[in-house]
C-alpha cells in the first residue's frame, strides 16, 4: 500500500523529515490498539471517522468506542447527516461524552465532536471558527482552556465531494488557518476533506491542499489510504497538528462501520490536566456458562415440600426460597467484575455476543481483502465484506426492535418500567 510518505517530491523523505518529534503511523485493528496499552493519564488522544449518517450507525459506534477501552478526549464524527431541522428521536449521545455539532443544510454532511466529561468544565466552543455552507462544508471547533500550559484547539471539519478545492481554500481554509497559526496553542483538525493527498504529485488541489496546512505549521498525521476499495485507495480523512513537541501513534483502524476507515492519534507524552475521576469496578452475574435447561433441572431436584415443612411465615418462605435460588445462581452464574465487553452487553442487551462476533469477522474480511494481492479475490473478499456490513446494520435493528417489544410486553401493568424504557 503506497503512502504519503511515497508520494512527496524531491529526495527521499524520512518521518524526521515531517516532524521534529516522532510519530508512528500505521493500521491498526481492535486487537493492535489495545496492545498498544495507552495510559490513560499521561496521553492526550483523538478518534474521527466518517459515519455516513450518525442514526444509522450509531449503535455500532458505541460498541467500537467500547471495545477499545480507551477515553479519546475528542471523537470527531464528520458526515452526520443530522440536518438543522431534524429532532433526534434517538439518543446520539456516547457514555461520559457531550457533544457540540455544526448540522448540514443538505441531506449529506454535517460534523459533531463527542468530548470527555472529563474537561466539562474546560471547553468552550469556538464559534468564530465553527461554520457551514450549503454543498460546501461544515466545520466545528472547541479550545480547551489550561493553565500554566498551551491551550488545545481541536475541530473536525467535513467537504462535500462536490466543492471545488478553489472555493474549499476561500470560504473555509483562508478563514480557519491563518486565525490559528496567530494563536500559540495546540492544533489537532481532523476530518474528511475528500481531497487525495495520495495525489499529490499529479493533482493541482491536493498539492495546494497539502502546502497550505504546511505553510501553517501543520502536518498531516495519517500516511496510509484512508478508504480503501477493490479498485481504488484514497487518503481522504486525515488528522492534522501542528504538534513538533510531543511523540505521536496514529493511524488508521481497520473496522468497518462505514466505507472508511476510522483515524486516531494519541500524543503519548501529554500529559492533559483534568479532574480524573476514578472509575469504580462493576460487578454482576456472569451468565457466559450459563444454560437454562441446566438450571431447571436444578431446581426440579430440590425437594421444596421439605424444604418449607413446618414453616408457616410467608416472609421466611419467600427468604428460604431467594436463597435457595441464589445458591445454585452462585455456582452456575458466579458474581465477578465485568469487563468492558461485559458491561456494554449489560447496558446495550440487544447488542447480542453473535452481533459482536459478526462485527469481528467483517473486520477480519476488511483486512483481508486488503492484504489480498489477487485482483479477482479482492473483489471477492470485498464483496463478502460489504454484504455482512450491511447484514449487521440489519442484525443490530431487529435486535433491538424486538428487544424493546419483548421489554414493553413484559412491563405493560408497570409504569415506572415503562417509562424507564422510553429513556
Amino acid at each position: 500500500v503506497r503512502s504519503l510518505i511515497d508520494k512527496l517530491p524531491g529526495q527521499p523523505v524520512t518521518f524526521k523529515d515531517l516532524h521534529f518529534n516522532k510519530n508512528i503511523s500505521g493500521y491498526h485493528d481492535i486487537d493492535e490498539f489495545l496492545e498498544r496499552s495507552f495510559d490513560t493519564t499521561s496521553t492526550y488522544g483523538v478518534f474521527h471517522l466518517n459515519i455516513a449518517s450518525l442514526t444509522k450507525h450509531y449503535e455500532e459506534l458505541s460498541v467500537l468506542m467500547k471495545l477499545l477501552k480507551y477515553p479519546f478526549k475528542i471523537i470527531g464524527i464528520s458526515e452526520t447527516r443530522l440536518t438543522k431541522d431534524m429532532n433526534e428521536s434517538m439518543n446520539l449521545e456516547l457514555e461520559e461524552y457531550f457533544s457540540i455539532d455544526t448540522r448540514t443544510l443538505t441531506n449529506a454532511g454535517g460534523t459533531r465532536l463527542y468530548v470527555h466529561n472529563s474537561l466539562k468544565n474546560d471547553v468552550k466552543v469556538r464559534h468564530d471558527l465553527s461554520s457551514n455552507i450549503e454543498n460546501g462544508f461544515e466545520s466545528i471547533f472547541v479550545e480547551i482552556v489550561q493553565n500554566r500550559r498551551k491551550s488545545i484547539i481541536c475541530g473536525c471539519i467535513y467537504k462535500h465531494p462536490s466543492l471545488s478545492y478553489e472555493a474549499f481554500s476561500e470560504e473555509c481554509l483562508m478563514k480557519i488557518l491563518p486565525q490559528l497559526a496567530r494563536e500559540d496553542k495546540l492544533v489537532t483538525i481532523m476530518g474528511d476533506f475528500n481531497i487525495n493527498l495520495l495525489d499529490y504529485d499529479a493533482c493541482t488541489g491536493s498539492m495546494n491542499f497539502y502546502d497550505m496546512a504546511a505553510s501553517h505549521n501543520l502536518q498531516p498525521l495519517i500516511y496510509q489510504p484512508s478508504r480503501v476499495t477493490p479498485r481504488s485507495q484514497t487518503l481522504i480523512d486525515n488528522i492534522f497538528t501542528n504538534n513538533i513537541k510531543y511523540n505521536t501513534i496514529s493511524g488508521n483502524l481497520t473496522c468497518s462501520i462505514s466505507d472508511h476507515f476510522a483515524q486516531f492519534a494519541v500524543f503519548t507524552d501529554y500529559n492533559l490536566k483534568t479532574k480524573r475521576t476514578k472509575e469504580r469496578p462493576v460487578y454482576g452475574r456472569s451468565f457466559k456458562l450459563f444454560h437454562d435447561n441446566e438450571f431447571l433441572e436444578e431446581l426440579s431436584t430440590i425437594e421444596w415440600s421439605l424444604l418449607f415443612e413446618n414453616e408457616k411465615d410467608p416472609n421466611v418462605l419467600i427468604t428460604t426460597l431467594i436463597d435457595k435460588i441464589t445458591e445454585i445462581l452462585n455456582v452456575m452464574a458466579p458474581i465477578r467484575k465485568l469487563s468492558k465487553k461485559d458491561q456494554l452487553l449489560k447496558q446495550k442487551p440487544w447488542i447480542t455476543r453473535p452481533i459482536l462476533q459478526s462485527m469481528h469477522t467483517r473486520d477480519r474480511l476488511l483486512k483481508q481483502c486488503m492484504k489480498e494481492k489477487d485482483q479477482h479475490k479482492k473483489v471477492e473478499t470485498h464483496s463478502k465484506y460489504k454484504t455482512l456490513r450491511n447484514s449487521i446494520v440489519n442484525m443490530i435493528r431487529k435486535s433491538k426492535i424486538e428487544y424493546f417489544k419483548e421489554y414493553f410486553l413484559k412491563h405493560r401493568s408497570n409504569l415506572r418500567k415503562t417509562r424507564d424504557g422510553i429513556k
